[in-house]
């Protein structure tokens, strides 16, 4: 179970399943809407029931996750904080496209992002 500002999350007993309620004022509860949920829904919804979700990490307005090894990343992104390239905040989720290889770790700030992947450290 983590939380952050607006929002909640919290995982399956399984692991597999992540489901998350709250704000969601700038897509960061990756449905593609930015419209706020009053009870829990599932995360990352495109993904199959195969996929494993390794972690979830919440920043202030934006949040990630490491599914079958590569980090995605959504919401609120006026710093950059999804790594994307771009300052413009999605509400769906978006494949880190620089990291390559397995991330195994993701903090995330108010307005930052740090992982891990294949034992370097990025920010």
């Amino acid at each position: 179970l983590t939380n952050v500002y607006l929002s909640t999350a919290l995982f399956s007993e399984e692991g597999e399943t992540a489901y998350a309620w709250g704000s969601n004022t700038w897509g960061e509860l990756s449905d593609g809407t930015r419209a706020p949920r009053d009870a829990p829904a599932a995360l990352f919804p495109d993904y199959p029931t195969t996929t494993t979700t390794a972690a979830l990490a919440f920043g202030a307005l934006h949040s990630a996750a490491i599914i079958n090894g590569s980090l995605y990343t959504c919401g609120r992104n006026l710093n950059g904080e999804l790594g994307l390239g771009f300052t413009s905040g999605r509400a769906e989720t978006w494949q880190q496209p620089s990291l390559v290889g397995n991330v195994t770790a993701v903090s995330l700030g108010d307005a930052m992002s740090a992982a891990v992947a294949d034992g370097k450290l990025y920010m």
